[in-house]
């Protein structure tokens, strides 16, 4: 297993502004749903999770148990500004936009699936910062 900290959120969804409107029920559903799921595989107590770890990653039960428990998942409908602001500065970084040209990381956000928040980002928040599941539109 390799462990790489980001400067954000391992999971953010982005959709065009078409795909917001015509399928912003669908998108608020998947993400919520998403957060349902991570918390029963965060609190998962029959193995399966950890058997699903074993496979993917080629762990012994005993590495995967305790990755497992040592892993916290965030999976909101929250958008954390400083996120999106480290996201454009990397992007800024390998001129893929100008400084001139960067939008403000709140005009970002589709305020009518999510909020923003100045909280410490989800990567932020977990116990190590080597995994926040994410599905941030954050996600």
């Amino acid at each position: 297993m390799h462990e790489v900290t980001l400067p954000w959120s391992s999971t953010v969804i982005v959709a065009s502004r078409e795909a917001l409107h015509a399928k912003q029920g669908a998108i608020r559903s998947f993400v919520d749903l998403t957060s349902l799921l991570c918390e029963a595989f965060a609190h998962d107590s029959s193995y399966i999770a950890v058997d699903f770890i074993c496979s993917k990653y080629h762990l012994s039960k005993q590495t995967a148990a305790l990755w497992h428990r040592s892993v916290a998942w965030a999976c909101a409908r929250t958008v954390d500004k400083r996120s999106i602001a480290r996201v454009l500065e990397h992007l800024r970084g390998y001129s893929f936009i100008t400084a001139e040209r960067c939008p403000w990381p709140s005009s970002l956000v589709a305020r009518e699936i999510c909020s923003v928040s100045h909280a410490p980002a989800a990567a932020d928040a977990t116990r190590d910062g080597r995994l926040a599941g994410a599905s941030s539109m954050e996600g």
